[in-house]
């Protein structure tokens, strides 16, 4: 025992390392809570991209999806209009030329 009474610490050295290292593990806890905000943000920033190009995309079908409907629903609505139950259809000149013009595979006259 008598060895370790002139043994003496220097607190104020050992204090310093400690709050040092203290303060170490909190800025590597700092730079790490940063890095993975970093890391979320690219992942939100990429899924935003994914979803606009999958609206656009979406909305480039739907067009041309009008697009080849519409002159299908164009047809249908002009024969259900013009349809007869006793004598089939009936139109004048004038409307089916311009049916047959607008859809020439619709009608065979």
């Amino acid at each position: 025992m008598s060895r370790f009474r002139n043994f003496r610490l220097d607190w104020a050295n050992h204090l310093m390392g400690f709050f040092s290292a203290i303060l170490g593990i909190y800025i590597a806890f700092g730079l790490e809570n940063y890095r993975e905000k970093n890391n979320e943000k690219e992942k939100v920033e990429i899924a935003k991209q994914a979803i606009k190009k999958e609206i656009e995309d979406n909305l480039s079908i739907y067009k041309d999806n009008i697009d080849k409907i519409s002159s299908w629903l164009e047809y249908m609505n002009f024969c259900d209009k013009k349809r007869n139950d006793t004598d089939g259809y009936q139109c004048g000149t004038n409307e089916l030329d311009l049916m047959v013009k607008n859809i020439p595979k619709g009608f065979v006259i």
